[in-house]
């Protein structure tokens, strides 16, 4: 479902874009080199904000140090678990949720009218997602 990248120059192609590339093109000013620290002084005034900042510090490096494992130490951790050893053409098929339960939406969208724009909305996104990633694949 990406867009090809011939698709996004493509696109592109008329507006103002670099033709070279730098090796400082990703550097770039923090915000602490251009404004003070609002931050730090409301941190003793506020404890939840203090606490709400150390866990989304502790949080963010917890991904990064989590991102930071290979596939291969993944790969060993699920070794000794039933895994599949080999993948058969129909394992992304599966029954949907249409065909377990009955349509509890329906009944809804008669007295809800911004619930049934937000899903009408939300299938033409899927449809045209769907046609441009056939497009994409077929390019």
């Amino acid at each position: 479902s990406q867009v090809s990248d011939s698709a996004v120059v493509a696109h592109l192609a008329d507006l103002n874009q670099p033709k070279q590339e730098y090796p400082d093109d990703s550097v770039s000013l923090g915000s602490g080199d251009l404004f003070d620290d609002a931050v730090a002084p409301m941190l003793a005034t506020k404890p939840l904000l203090s606490a709400a900042l150390k866990a989304r510090e502790v949080a963010e490096k917890s991904q990064s140090e989590l991102s930071q494992v290979s596939d291969s130490a993944v790969v060993a951790h699920l070794a000794d678990l039933n895994q599949p050893k080999q993948e058969y053409p129909d394992d992304s098929v599966s029954l949907g949720s249409g065909d377990l339960f009955d349509d509890a939406v329906a009944p809804m969208l008669a007295t809800k009218p911004l619930l049934s724009a937000a899903l009408k909305a939300r299938e033409v996104a899927e449809k045209s997602q769907s046609e441009l990633s056939q497009v994409s694949d077929s390019a």
